[in-house]
Order: C-alpha cells, then structure tokens, then sequence
C-alpha cells in the first residue's frame, strides 16, 4: 500500500468495520480543509478510543487513552493530503527500523497533527456505525433503510406540501441519497406555466413519472420524494406500479388544513410573491378547480400506506396500508412532522 499512495495527491482512510451512508464520505470530500478526521462527539469515551482534542475545528490532539478535555472519538474516517501521506510513511519507516511494528498508518496522525494542519469533522446525525460482531451488524441493518422509499404527497394547494416535501428532504439528505422531483420545477424547466392548462398539466405529469422510473431504475436514491397534489386516481396509479415494479416502499402523506380561512390567508401570503410560480398557484379559483377534480385516495384498490397531516395544527395520523412503515423512514418522519 505505501507504494500506491505515496505518490497521490490526497487520499480517503477508511477503517473496514465501518457502516455509513454516502453523504458522510461527501461532506469529507468537499470540506475545505486538505486534512479531516470525522469525529463522533456523542460517543461515551473509553481508553480503546482515539480521542480528539480540538481547539475550534481544529485537532490539537489525538491520543488512544483517557484524555479530560477530549472532545471525541476519530471514528476511522479521513482525508489526508499528499504532504501528510508523505510525512507519516516516514514515521512508520522509522518505526521499522526501530523494530517496532505495532504502529499503524491512521495512528501516526497522532505524530502528524504537531506538523501539518487537521480538522475535526463532527459526524452529528449522520448515520455511522463500527460493526465489530454480529449483533452490531444486526443493529445497523435495523437503523437503515432496507430498500428505496418513494414518499408521494398528496392534498390541495396551499395545504403544505411543498413545505413539507422539502423539510422532508433536508433531513434525508443528511442521511442518504435523496431526491426530490417537484411538479413545480418541471414546470419551470420545460416552460409549462399555463397552471390552468389540461395540455401542459398532463405533460408535466408524464415528465415526472419519467424521472421517477429513471431514477428507480439508476436505484442511487434511496430516497425519492414527489411534489405535486395527484389529486387524480390515474396518476397515483403509475406511482404504485413503478413503485412495485422496482420493489420501493412506497408512503403517501396527505396534506390536510381543515379551516378554509388558513387556506385563504396561506394564498393571501403568498400572493405577495408572484415572480414564483408555486405561489401563482395560490388562487382560489384553482383550488376550487382541482378540488371538483380530485379522486379520493382512499377509494384505490391499491390502499396504499397513508400519512394523513394536518399542517395547520401540525398532528399526524396513519391508516394501515399495505406497506410496514421502515423504521429508518418513521424516525424521519418523526423528527419532520415535530
């Protein structure tokens, strides 16, 4: 291995009884610093651990025993540059030739740190796990999610599901791969702003259940989230089929406001925005219109897993559908909807 990275530019440690999602490898990658060691900070301490000392995000310390102002954990997670790869080959070398072998390469970041810069990446809610038996590998599966989710939102305009669709993505994005496809911002990419328009609202629709079966197919996301009100049985049904189709968890939340004076002071609000289109959608006369048009979901045959939410008093119910809610996915939805 000292001949594969001595001669690269930086390079990603990874300790290999680790489990994380893809984002925490991102957030390594785009720090600005040129050395980063992701930290746990929520972790009890204990003298197996490398704990870190840090000044700012800076590391001062890292030492494998009992430290009283460590900070946290270096969880074997880290980024190091070409100068620092360099610099610690030269310490294990002289550690060979001292005959003494117990030293590893991740441990001379101890040595490192009084040379070159490193900082301390705080992993916060991302998910990690150092799976050392069986029962901790048990454990991480049960914390995952265990395949591709679909969350559908469906309601009214001015219910709240543009709101939630991205409050939703925030979190999971945190998390793993995340995407969300808006009926909105397809609108907006292919010119279709007529929102009173059968002809362009039916074009938008295919466009999304096109991204929607591109992205199952890719299966990156893990995650994928669709804006739009699918006040229309048919539509509902192409998500049902794609979602079965490529085996995704598929949840529906139903946005709800039951009082029509929020609904009317929601549009009220948002009309002050009209260079966005979403807030065009703020009318009375097209919420009347697609309320005459909608399907009710609970008459399909499919009795998809519905979240009902009321966004004005922000209190959830669930109906039992036919899809187990993942538990990774109700924690989610917990720390959201709260």
């Amino acid at each position: 291995a000292r001949n594969q990275i001595k001669d690269e530019e930086s390079i990603i440690h990874l300790n290999a009884d680790l489990i994380f999602f893809p984002e925490l490898l991102k957030r390594v990658l785009n720090h600005k610093g040129e050395n980063v060691v992701c930290i746990d900070k929520k972790i009890k301490l204990d003298d197996s651990m490398e704990q870190v000392v840090l000044i700012g995000n800076r590391m001062v310390l890292m030492d494998k025993k009992n430290v009283d102002e460590a900070n946290g954990k270096a969880v074997g997670i880290a980024k190091i540059s070409k100068e620092s790869i360099n610099f610690m080959l030269g310490k294990i070398q002289e550690r060979i030739s001292l005959e003494y072998k117990t030293e590893h390469f991740y441990g001379m970041i101890r040595i490192a740190l009084y040379n070159v810069t490193f900082y301390g990446l705080e992993i916060g809610s991302s998910f990690f796990s150092e799976v050392n038996t069986i029962e901790d590998y048990e454990k991480a599966k049960s914390i995952t999610p265990s395949k591709t989710f679909i969350i559908m939102l469906y309601g009214l305009p001015a219910t709240g599901k543009t709101t939630l669709s991205r409050k939703l993505r925030d979190y999971f994005e945190t998390e793993i791969n995340t995407k969300l496809v808006s009926t909105f911002r397809i609108r907006e990419e292919m010119g279709l702003v007529d929102l009173y328009s059968k002809e362009q609202r039916e074009k938008v629709y295919k466009q999304l259940f096109l991204l929607l079966e591109k992205k199952l197919k890719r299966n990156v996301n893990k995650c994928i989230i669709l804006d739009g009100n699918f006040n229309k049985q048919e539509r509902r049904r192409k998500v049902y089929k794609l979602a079965k189709k490529f085996n995704a968890d598929l949840y529906v939340l139903k946005c709800i406001v039951n009082k029509k004076t929020t609904i009317k002071k929601r549009m009220g609000e948002r009309k002050k925005h009209t260079g966005i289109l979403e807030h065009k959608a703020s009318s009375v006369t097209l919420y009347n219109l697609i309320e005459k048009e909608a399907e009710s979901i609970e008459l399909d045959e499919e009795n998809p897993t519905i979240i009902t939410i009321d966004t004005e008093k922000n209190k959830f119910t669930i109906n039992k559908g036919t899809v187990k809610i993942q538990k990774f996915v109700w924690e989610g939805f917990l720390n959201v909807f709260n």
